[in-house]
């Protein structure tokens, strides 16, 4: 009986030490912090806000995860007034859980990522008011916002400890987004502008979650 007692925490020991996940589904929520060009006022103007989501990881370790955030923006131009929405996306992704398992105690891991990002840009609505010798005229710009949807890749790391879940992702992707602006003035001329571009939308996520 001892022999076997000895066997089994043997056994134990061995599949503690092989990294084998049991199956764990975490919610969380935490900060949302715009980096590189989605942070530059002349091109994404995106603030810090929020995200939100849910990650299934399988004792194999890979892993499933969804999220959303959202970002303040201001893309009001310099002189003039109105308002703008947020920056909108939901970030699907995969990738393979590599660390500790909680069964070892505290469990800190990394995991490379990859997936998808849809994203909405903010709709603006903005005028600037001119005065003239002669003349006072107010010129209004309008622009709907657009979604897109783009390859997105990063990595994450984090701590698991009991029933808590403590990490950070850098999630990076590549949109393009297609827009159409309609300008008019209060003299009655009226155009639209359509174009595109295209820029890095890079951000940090730092989350606090439970596990279940």
């Amino acid at each position: 009986m001892s022999l076997r007692a000895q066997d089994s925490t043997r056994e134990a020991s061995i599949n503690s030490r092989s990294g084998t996940f049991k199956h764990a589904f975490s919610i969380f929520g935490g900060a949302t912090i715009p980096l590189g060009d989605f942070s530059d006022p002349n091109v994404g103007a995106a603030k810090t806000g929020f995200t939100a989501g849910g990650q299934f990881v399988l004792n194999s370790g890979f892993l499933l995860s969804a999220s959303y955030t959202s970002n303040p923006s201001n893309l009001i131009g310099t002189g003039g007034t109105g308002s703008s929405s947020n920056w909108k996306s939901v970030l699907l992704l995969s990738g393979f859980r590599i660390g500790r398992t909680t069964e070892q105690g505290p469990a800190f891991f990394f995991a490379p990522l990859i997936g998808v990002a849809m994203i909405s840009s903010p709709s603006i609505e903005y005028s600037i008011t001119e005065t003239f010798p002669t003349l006072v005229t107010t010129q209004k710009y309008s622009t709907a916002s657009v979604s897109t949807s783009a390859l997105a890749y990063g990595v994450m790391v984090g701590l698991d400890a009991k029933h808590l879940t403590l990490g950070a992702r850098y999630i990076a992707s590549n949109p393009t987004f297609n827009f159409s602006t309609q300008y008019s003035t209060d003299t009655g001329v009226q155009s639209t502008r359509e174009g595109s571009f295209r820029w890095k939308a890079s951000l940090l996520q730092i989350f606090l979650g439970i596990l279940f």
